[in-house]
Protein backbone atom coordinates (compact mmCIF):
# COMPACT_ATOMS: atom_id res chain seq x y z
CA UNK A 1 0.00 0.00 0.00
CA UNK A 2 1.91 3.25 -1.07
CA UNK A 3 2.84 5.88 2.09
CA UNK A 4 1.77 3.30 4.41
CA UNK A 5 3.73 2.80 7.59
CA UNK A 6 3.54 -0.61 9.18
CA UNK A 7 5.85 -2.92 10.92
CA UNK A 8 6.50 -6.49 9.80
CA UNK A 9 7.78 -9.50 11.49
CA UNK A 10 8.31 -12.78 10.21
CA UNK A 11 7.70 -16.06 12.98
CA UNK A 12 9.15 -19.33 12.22
CA UNK A 13 11.87 -22.12 13.61
CA UNK A 14 15.56 -20.75 12.75
CA UNK A 15 15.73 -25.04 11.52
CA UNK A 16 12.86 -24.63 9.55
CA UNK A 17 11.62 -23.73 6.00
CA UNK A 18 8.54 -21.79 7.14
CA UNK A 19 7.79 -18.48 8.17
CA UNK A 20 4.54 -16.58 8.68
CA UNK A 21 4.56 -13.27 8.02
CA UNK A 22 2.94 -10.91 10.40
CA UNK A 23 1.73 -7.25 9.37
CA UNK A 24 0.89 -4.51 11.23
CA UNK A 25 -0.10 -1.41 9.56
CA UNK A 26 0.18 1.56 11.91
CA UNK A 27 -0.98 4.20 9.13
CA UNK A 28 -3.41 4.65 7.66
CA UNK A 29 -5.56 2.45 10.71
CA UNK A 30 -7.65 0.00 10.15
CA UNK A 31 -11.29 0.42 9.23
CA UNK A 32 -13.96 -1.33 11.77
CA UNK A 33 -16.24 -4.22 11.57
CA UNK A 34 -14.20 -7.44 12.35
CA UNK A 35 -16.36 -10.20 13.17
CA UNK A 36 -16.88 -11.98 16.66
CA UNK A 37 -14.47 -14.45 16.91
CA UNK A 38 -17.47 -16.77 17.08
CA UNK A 39 -19.49 -15.62 13.68
CA UNK A 40 -19.45 -17.34 10.41
CA UNK A 41 -16.44 -16.38 8.34
CA UNK A 42 -14.26 -14.68 11.04
CA UNK A 43 -11.02 -15.43 10.88
CA UNK A 44 -8.38 -15.75 13.57
CA UNK A 45 -4.21 -17.51 13.92
CA UNK A 46 -3.63 -20.28 16.89
CA UNK A 47 -1.00 -20.76 18.58
CA UNK A 48 0.02 -23.91 20.48
CA UNK A 49 1.66 -23.02 23.58
CA UNK A 50 3.42 -25.47 26.25
CA UNK A 51 2.02 -23.00 29.40
CA UNK A 52 -0.90 -20.97 28.75
CA UNK A 53 -1.30 -18.83 32.38
CA UNK A 54 2.60 -18.48 32.20
CA UNK A 55 2.13 -16.44 28.37
CA UNK A 56 -0.99 -15.23 29.24
CA UNK A 57 0.45 -13.10 32.12
CA UNK A 58 3.20 -12.18 30.36
CA UNK A 59 1.98 -10.98 27.31
CA UNK A 60 -0.44 -9.25 29.31
CA UNK A 61 2.35 -7.84 31.64
CA UNK A 62 3.67 -6.16 27.85
CA UNK A 63 0.09 -4.61 27.03
CA UNK A 64 -1.50 -7.39 25.07
CA UNK A 65 -5.23 -7.03 24.95
CA UNK A 66 -6.91 -10.38 26.01
CA UNK A 67 -10.59 -10.69 25.32
CA UNK A 68 -10.89 -14.19 27.64
CA UNK A 69 -8.88 -15.25 30.38
CA UNK A 70 -7.17 -18.69 30.24
CA UNK A 71 -10.05 -21.07 30.48
CA UNK A 72 -7.83 -24.31 32.03
CA UNK A 73 -9.59 -27.50 32.46
CA UNK A 74 -8.67 -31.16 33.05
CA UNK A 75 -9.06 -34.21 30.98
CA UNK A 76 -10.57 -37.68 31.90
CA UNK A 77 -7.33 -38.49 31.92
CA UNK A 78 -5.91 -36.04 34.00
CA UNK A 79 -3.95 -34.14 31.61
CA UNK A 80 -4.48 -30.67 31.45
CA UNK A 81 -5.58 -28.45 28.78
CA UNK A 82 -6.97 -24.47 27.85
CA UNK A 83 -7.51 -21.96 25.60
CA UNK A 84 -7.48 -18.16 25.41
CA UNK A 85 -8.40 -15.35 22.80
CA UNK A 86 -6.48 -11.74 22.34
CA UNK A 87 -6.96 -9.14 19.63
CA UNK A 88 -3.85 -7.63 17.87
CA UNK A 89 -3.79 -3.73 16.99
CA UNK A 90 -6.15 -4.30 14.22
CA UNK A 91 -8.61 -6.18 16.19
CA UNK A 92 -7.97 -9.38 14.90
CA UNK A 93 -8.66 -12.49 16.82
CA UNK A 94 -5.32 -14.78 18.04
CA UNK A 95 -6.18 -17.83 19.66
CA UNK A 96 -3.77 -19.65 22.11
CA UNK A 97 -4.30 -23.40 22.65
CA UNK A 98 -2.33 -25.38 25.57
CA UNK A 99 -2.67 -29.30 24.10
CA UNK A 100 -3.72 -31.85 27.00
CA UNK A 101 -0.37 -31.69 28.82
CA UNK A 102 0.82 -33.53 32.51
CA UNK A 103 -0.71 -31.65 35.13
CA UNK A 104 1.61 -29.97 37.49
CA UNK A 105 -0.54 -30.47 40.14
Amino acid sequence: MPGAHRTLVFVGKPEGDHALELVHFIDPPSPDGHLDRHQLGAAHICFDVTDLEALHQELSSKGVRFVTEPIMTDTPEGLRRGICYAQDPEGNYVEFIQPPTASSS
